[in-house]
């Protein structure tokens, strides 16, 4: 067998690792994501100001993977939430795939590449679902593929043009499936920066043009997007706005998947020092000091650093080793695909499953002033457009201000705004009060929600 055929068995073996995560879609993004795609399929443009809130109508908001939506979109009209579902699973194998090209350009050999990509899906369970993040995944990696072929001396100038172009594309396609793409940029300077290193530890001249004309080409790239040199500052405003939810918090010692993507990390450090490779070494530091800060980006070190501890088979200590025990090595690969695939017939049998109270959701009153949660904003948008929300998930369009105080809301501020129906987790506070309240009355339960409707006077 080939060398490109074994690399796309590998790239077949870790299909199931993706397809599990079809299983369900883990937030409510996906519902408003959709419903903003369909918009742009039916208008042709973006949506400038909030159509689906009765609280922030007309604000303007500025959309943050438009493509993604779209994609999306057309998913859910192919084949409903499963279709959905099913395309994160799909973008899941593309990052996969991704990363073990990566690790296939640092020197890496098939088996150990997918024993170490499998093991280390798991900590991906969370994160492999239909979100716009996915693109980050698949991106990072083949950001670092390209930038090392146009850095690469001993490669044709023919070839480091069409790397110049590969990044051009990619950061094109990045930034507009997901605003993330501006993190490109830093990884290019940091690659640069790592490749200067080396250049000095070798006494020989740094190729200053070409540091220049990648750096140029990437930032380029990344404002061809609607919203030009907006996209520079969006994520700084997103995580301001979004310091409620957990996946814009520091990294937690309690969480094992945040301390074992660090301790990966660091161990992922130390290989790529020891091969001296400082652009990857820089690059794997800055992602898993920015997870620190904020837990999103520790799958997106995830990208880099799995791959590096896939070449870490290079190593002269560890290379003899699995020299000596190639047959454990293939055999253990076939067990780690084997495992996964009852994960896969799992999330493959019930694709996009929902864990939110479709029958309440269908029960609300066609035009009824709705107080719901958070969780339950996107399954409204999409599922009942006759019914305005009063939140959802854009945490970064309502602010964490404004999120702060629909809480704090109590039942004479829902009658005093009008409100005429409320749906919400059967755990939220205010539900025992609602039930005992002459002004409302409970017509419904189902799994884990409550929906109540006002009382005549």
């Amino acid at each position: 067998m080939t060398e490109r055929n074994r690399w796309l068995l590998s790239w077949l073996a870790v299909a199931p690792a993706a397809a599990a995560s079809s299983a369900k879609l883990v937030d409510s993004d996906p519902w408003w994501q959709i419903r903003t795609g369909q918009l742009i399929w039916d208008t042709g443009q973006l949506p400038a100001t909030d159509p689906f809130s009765w609280t922030i109508t007309g604000r303007p908001w500025v959309l943050n993977s438009w493509g993604f939506d779209v994609l999306l979109a057309g998913a859910h009209h192919v084949a409903g939430m499963a279709g959905a579902a099913l395309l994160g699973a799909v973008w899941a194998w593309i990052a996969l795939g991704a990363m073990l090209l990566l690790a296939r350009s640092w020197g890496a050999p098939p088996a150990p590449a997918v024993i170490v990509l499998l093991a280390g899906s798991v900590l991906y369970t969370s994160w492999f679902s239909s979100r716009p993040q996915l693109a980050d995944y698949a991106a990072v990696p083949l950001l670092l593929v390209l930038v090392g072929l146009v850095l690469n001396r001993t490669r044709s100038l023919r070839q480091r043009v069409g790397g110049l172009v590969g990044v051009l594309m990619l950061q094109v396609a990045w930034v507009n499936l997901h605003a993330a793409a501006t993190l490109g940029i830093a990884i290019v300077c940091l690659l640069c920066a790592g490749d200067a290193v080396r250049a000095w530890r070798e006494s020989s001249s740094p190729p200053l043009p070409w540091y220049v004309a990648v750096t140029v080409v990437s930032t380029v790239g990344a404002l061809v997007n609607p919203y030009g040199f907006g996209v520079l500052t969006q994520a700084a405003k997103v995580r301001e706005a979004s310091l409620l939810i957990r996946e814009w918090s520091p990294a937690s010692v309690t969480h094992w998947q945040d301390m074992t993507f660090l301790a990966l990390a660091i161990l992922a450090m130390v290989v790529a020092v020891r091969r001296r490779w400082w652009g990857p070494s820089f690059v794997i530091a800055a992602l898993a000091i920015a997870g620190v800060t904020m837990i999103r980006f520790l799958p997106v070190a995830g990208a880099t650093v799995l791959p590096m501890l896939a070449a870490a088979v290079r190593l002269p200590a560890v290379a003899a080793i699995a020299e000596r025990r190639r047959h454990w090595v293939t055999a253990v690969a076939v067990v780690a695909v084997t495992l996964t695939l009852a994960p896969a017939a799992v999330g493959l049998s019930r694709p996009g499953r929902s864990q939110y109270g479709a029958d309440l959701v269908a029960a609300l009153p066609s035009g009824c002033k709705l107080f719901n949660s958070y969780v339950l904003g996107g399954p409204l948008i999409l599922d009942r457009p006759d019914v305005p929300v009063s939140l959802d998930s854009r945490s970064d369009l309502y602010g964490e201000e404004f999120i702060t105080e629909l809480g704090a809301m109590t039942a004479d501020d829902l009658v005093d705004r009008g409100v005429t129906c409320i749906l919400l987790r059967d755990t939220d506070a205010r539900v025992p009060a609602l039930r005992t309240d002459p002004r409302w009355r409970l017509a419904g339960e189902e799994e884990s929600f409550a929906l109540f409707l006002r009382t005549p006077a």
